[in-house]
């Protein structure tokens, strides 16, 4: 593979759809046609061409916290916290996870939010819901670059366990899981996969690339690893921050 030729570990994380870990939410008129989803099927294929896969279905559905938002498809970050554990206890089963441990949020009070089940209702305004945030702030370095015609987000953490750096190309999903596996590697990188180019790979190389996607659009990250761009820019810093003094606000 592409991420072979360049000597990085690729894994595939995929985010379950909110509807099979809160089914027992939904009306009695919805039914299940079958079982066996359409990424149980992806994820036992994959497993059987040794293809490095993972979720974090039963860490959510097992968990006693609210991890999806009630107004949304999207997981809260309260949700990111348990699938960032998931997938660190899978891919670095050797991490001392305690240092992890120490996070808290702060859920404030409920209020109206505009969001994706909100719009498609009709409803703004209409419901409340609490947004978690996460109270650590993690002394770190956050840039924004300009590549191609998207944005791609670094962070660096000296302090970091994991000597690393790691790719995350994913979906909307990606954005709560940003400031844990911040904490965890010394070096990340974040870019939504509709703007990845191939080239990014050399640019930024990693050791660890994480394919992250919601399992609705589990089969996309097939494709995006293929995807070229026609020129080649250099990196330009747009912006940066230090993290460490204020904690972006990115629920979805």
């Amino acid at each position: 593979t592409i991420a072979d030729s360049i000597g990085a570990s690729l894994y595939y994380f995929t985010i379950p759809n909110k509807e099979n870990v809160c089914f027992q939410y939904l009306p009695d008129y919805y039914t299940k046609v079958n079982d066996v989803t359409r990424f149980a099927k992806l994820q036992k294929k994959l497993q059987a061409n040794d293809i490095a896969s993972y979720d974090c279905i039963k860490q959510l559905m097992t968990s006693d916290q609210q991890v999806y938002f009630k107004q949304d498809t999207h997981w809260n970050k309260r949700g990111a916290y348990v699938g960032t554990l998931a997938y660190l206890k899978a891919v670095h089963p050797q991490l001392d996870e305690a240092w992890l441990r120490n996070v808290s949020f702060d859920d404030g009070q409920e209020d109206y939010q505009i969001t994706d089940l909100i719009r498609l209702s009709m409803l703004t305004n209409t419901l409340k819901d609490v947004k978690p945030v996460e109270t650590f702030h993690p002394e770190m370095d956050v840039n924004w670059y300009a590549l191609y015609d998207s944005t791609v987000i670094e962070s660096v953490n000296d302090d970091a366990p994991l000597n690393e750096t790691l790719l995350v190309v994913g979906d909307s999903f990606r954005n709560s899981m940003m400031p844990f596996l911040s904490k965890a590697y010394r070096r990340c990188f974040f870019v939504r996969r509709d703007n990845y180019y191939s080239a990014y790979l050399s640019w930024l190389d990693p050791d660890e690339i994480m394919m992250e996607g919601v399992e609705r659009y589990a089969y996309d990250n097939f494709s995006f690893l293929l995807k070229d761009g026609g020129e080649t820019y250099p990196l330009f810093q747009v912006e940066s921050v230090d993290w460490g003094a204020d904690v972006p606000e990115t629920d979805q």
